[in-house]
């Protein structure tokens, strides 16, 4: 299964570079690339590490009712992570998260994951957020209001299939007895065995959502989501000076929409063309050339992944840990 994911991913991005490559300008391309004032790529760059930080941050709040934690390991964990969503297949960065936080921390590796899927749950609701008060606000350009339409529709159905899932979560935390019986009775065909482990997996996973029960560290974890996202604006932003682009900070707000849109389709390792795709895209919304676009698009990819790449292998090192051992955390974390 994990083969087929990755060859539907590879089979995906080959498609995407295709058509982003087809007719383009490389001579444009490359005048794009002449005219990059490199000192803002480098602070767009730098931010990467900054806002795992703040992710980290937003972790600990997630994880002090499971066990508390200083800063040190979670931001370990978190980089480690991120670059191995860089470098291995099918998007393992969130179990390596799980696994290297389960090794280095002594915490049950399944209700770290379940902290994490809580994590991802709160960036849907930001990037949601996000696209709302773009719809509200943002001037839609020039013979764009028929996909303005379309955009407040998909955000529309994406953040009830959100707070689906939310409620979902809660339910399991605050009826888990239920839960779990209902569990029982759907897995009754299924071996006793197999049955059991998987009760005691959800029982275990529920354990990583205790956020849920408590009001303040909530309210922390959402704020925390908020400056997050809002942050992670900030690269595409200051990117649009390293390539003299004339845009306002509601493009980049609208071009980060597009990017998490984008790295959810599977992909090679890295979101090699999902991502590049996403970002032409978004810019096309605001009628950049296609050449300038994917200009920007390999430079602010490179900006967001090479930093994340580079530290990840210096705290795998630190850590004691291998690209072998972290590229085997699919098999130790229970994927609840």
């Amino acid at each position: 299964m994990k083969r087929n994911h990755l060859l539907i991913g590879l089979a995906i991005s080959a498609v995407l570079i295709y058509f982003l490559v087809r007719e383009i300008d490389g001579a444009a391309v490359f005048a794009a690339f002449r005219r990059v004032h490199f000192g803002y790529a480098a602070a767009a760059a730098s931010l990467s590490l900054v806002i795992l930080f703040v992710r980290a941050m937003r972790w600990q709040y997630l994880m002090d009712p499971i066990k508390p934690l200083g800063l040190g390991p979670l931001y370990s964990a978190t980089i480690i992570g991120f670059m191995a969503n860089g470098l291995l297949p099918v998007r393992m960065g969130e179990l390596v998260r799980a696994y290297v936080i389960g090794e280095k921390g002594g915490v049950s590796k399944s209700a770290s994951f379940g902290t994490i899927v809580v994590e991802r749950i709160f960036d849907g609701f930001a990037v949601l957020l996000i696209l709302f008060l773009l719809a509200a606000f943002m001037p839609i350009p020039p013979g764009m209001e028929e996909y303005g339409a379309k955009l407040r529709w998909v955000g529309g159905i994406s953040f009830a299939a959100n707070i689906a899932v939310f409620l979902l979560l809660a339910l399991l935390v605050f009826r888990r007895e239920w839960m779990v019986g209902a569990m029982n009775r759907v897995l009754r065909p299924l071996p006793e065995m197999w049955r059991e482990k998987s009760i005691e997996l959800l029982s275990s996973f529920a354990d990583g959502l205790e956020i849920i029960r408590r009001g303040g560290r909530l309210a922390a974890v959402v704020v925390y989501s908020i400056g997050l996202w809002a942050l992670s604006i900030v690269p595409n932003y200051i990117m649009f000076f390293a390539f003299g682009i004339d845009l306002p900070f509601h493009a980049a707000a609208f071009l980060l929409v597009a990017m998490a849109f984008g790295v959810m389709i599977p992909s090679s390792p890295g979101f090699i063309g999902t991502y590049h795709a996403a970002v032409v895209a978004g810019l096309a919304f605001f009628s950049i050339p296609q050449e300038l676009a994917l200009s920007y698009a390999v430079l602010i990819h490179l900006a967001a992944f090479v930093p994340i790449i580079a530290a990840g292998f210096i705290f795998l090192g630190r850590e004691g840990l291998t690209m072998s051992q972290i590229s085997h955390a699919n098999g130790a974390v229970p994927k609840s």
